[in-house]
């Protein structure tokens, strides 16, 4: 008799369907809905566009930044010439 498992992780991966595929139109990307985010910030202290900002930070989550100051490092090595090659 095989033992119980003590994480209901499994069971809960069981129940979940599989993502319907998506055609190449119907996934606009990650800009769209950051740039309906709307700018809490006062306008004469931006400096940089919102959606930039935020597609950056995410950008910098997605490699594994989890604070905010791994994100600014993250964004001040990416600029440049080394946003265009990628992490190194």
């Amino acid at each position: 008799m095989p033992a119980t498992a003590s994480s209901p992780i499994p069971v809960v991966l069981d129940e979940l369907a599989p993502a319907p595929a998506l055609a190449a139109g119907e996934c606009p990307g990650l800009l769209f809905p950051l740039a309906q985010v709307s700018d809490p910030r006062d306008p004469r202290g931006r400096l940089h566009p919102l959606v930039g900002v935020l597609a950056i930070a995410a950008a910098a989550v997605l490699i594994g930044a989890t604070s905010r100051l791994a994100i600014s490092e993250w964004a001040a090595d990416a600029s440049g010439a080394g946003a265009a090659r990628g992490p190194s």
